[in-house]
């Protein structure tokens, strides 16, 4: 069987964003201002609005394996599953990559929707597929680590009825820590 030789190139590695005056300017990236057009697919990615207002509705999604977002399969599952929940429901979406699980909440007739994820290259997908769909003003976007924030700012928020979480598969110890301190008071009673 013939091999073909594929030749890649190195991906840079990403910068994260910095505190204000960590660093020299330049030195980090601002979720705002990053390029994700070149990187992002719509055409073939099959990752889309299953049900809801956005029915349909496909979501931009980055090229490689850096963002492994939840399948249509899945999520009409979870969804199946949460059923009339999701209706008027505080959504917090952790780990949020592309975005679209809380997309898909938001669709669902879910009121509002805090996404958190540290990765600027994702923020930026969850912006432009939240503009994409319609869907602006009933969001929150946190730049953070999923640490973080449920140490620094999720005591100013109100509680959520859901709290949807896809983490990448390299962060079982994380999530296995999280899952133990998970601050109840972030959940609707």
């Amino acid at each position: 069987i013939p091999v073909k030789s594929v030749k890649t190139q190195p991906r840079p590695t990403p910068r994260l964003p910095c505190r204000q005056g960590a660093s020299p300017p330049g030195r980090c990236l601002d979720p705002l201002k990053i390029p994700v057009l070149e990187s992002a697919d719509t055409s073939g990615s099959g990752v889309r609005v299953i049900a809801g207002k956005r029915k349909g509705r496909r979501l931009k999604t980055p090229r490689g394996l850096t963002i492994r977002p939840t399948t249509d399969r899945v999520k009409e599952a979870l969804f199946s599953i949460l059923g009339s929940e999701v209706e008027g429901a505080r959504v917090l979406d952790l780990y949020a990559g592309s975005g679209a699980l809380g997309i898909e909440a938001l669709s669902r007739g879910a009121t509002h929707v805090t996404f958190v994820e540290a990765d600027p290259l994702s923020i930026r997908l969850i912006r432009e597929n939240l503009q994409a769909c319609g869907l602006t003003d009933s969001v929150e976007v946190h730049v953070r680590r999923v640490e973080t924030f449920l140490s620094r700012v999720a005591d100013t928020l109100p509680p959520f009825r859901l709290v949807l979480a896809d983490p990448p598969y390299r962060a079982t110890e994380e999530v296995t820590r999280l899952a133990a301190r998970f601050p109840p008071r972030l959940l609707e009673p």
